[in-house]
């Protein structure tokens, strides 16, 4: 699935390409990996808005933090985990034995992304202490987390292609739909590739491919394949049918096709 980016802004010439950005992962520890990079590029980036004049590191700290977990909770709220916390704290670097003096600073490790590191506490339901991330959120909390603080970072990255693979792990229904017009804003001035098995998201797609994998002379081949309109509604039917599809499929998927093609401008 692919949403174009309207508006991707261009890179001066001779400046080097900025990287595609992959997201989610095959397990569970890859995207609670990728949850725990993402805290410390989130924190990086708005910490280059915020220091500078009289404002303190410490300050600074604080502004940052408040800024990025009221943005990504209120993204949670409209991936339905509205009791959900976050919270992202920075943990001092500490030093060991073998650690050379010239990269200490006031107690703490000079690392190269600095003396502290960026952690995610979170509680699913009100009332809970939020604990560490890996060890309490499920593999559907794990997704919405990542496409809330995808959307919420957004702002301060320049990455033209976001990648996101296992972004609908554990969700469905409404969840999923919301999902995929989340999607879809997200990719308001940089493209956005998904990998689903969900037809409420890939309804909200700008453009849709199928991945088809066969044997040619004792061989495995894969081909990625662009829908037309017609073929779409075709491959949603098949997502919400499977090996049969009826004629209620068919018109269930021209329907969810028709309200993704219709959602509300970006």
């Amino acid at each position: 699935l692919v949403w174009a980016a309207e508006t991707v802004p261009q890179k001066a010439a001779g400046t080097p390409a900025t990287p595609t950005e992959a997201t989610g992962g095959d397990t569970r520890a890859d995207r609670t990996w990728q949850l725990e990079l993402e805290a410390t590029r989130a924190v990086r980036g708005r910490l280059q808005g915020f220091v500078h004049g009289s404002v303190t590191h410490q300050s600074s700290n604080v502004a940052v933090l408040a800024f990025d977990q009221a943005r990504i909770t209120a993204g949670l709220r409209e991936l339905a985990l509205g009791g959900a916390r976050i919270q992202l704290e920075l943990e001092p670097t500490t030093p060991s034995a073998a650690t050379p003096p010239r990269h200490l600073r006031a107690g703490r490790v000079l690392t190269a992304t600095g003396t502290e590191w960026a952690a995610w506490l979170f509680a699913a339901n009100p009332g809970e202490t939020p604990r560490p991330l890996a060890k309490v959120a499920s593999g559907g909390e794990l997704s919405r987390l990542m496409l809330a603080i995808k959307t919420a970072t957004a702002v301060t990255t320049d990455v033209p292609t976001l990648l996101f693979d296992e972004v609908d792990a554990g969700i469905g229904g409404a969840v999923a739909e919301t999902v995929g017009r989340k999607l879809a804003a997200l990719a308001s001035g940089r493209q956005v590739i998904c990998i689903t098995h969900l037809p409420q998201i890939a309804a909200c797609a700008d453009h849709h491919f199928v991945v088809r994998k066969r044997a040619v002379k004792g061989r495995s081949r894969s081909s990625a394949d662009r829908l037309s309109d017609s073929e779409r509604v075709e491959e949603l039917a098949r997502m919400l049918a499977g090996v049969t599809i009826t004629k209620e499929a068919r018109r269930h998927a021209a329907e969810l096709r028709r309200l993704g093609r219709d959602r509300p401008p970006r």
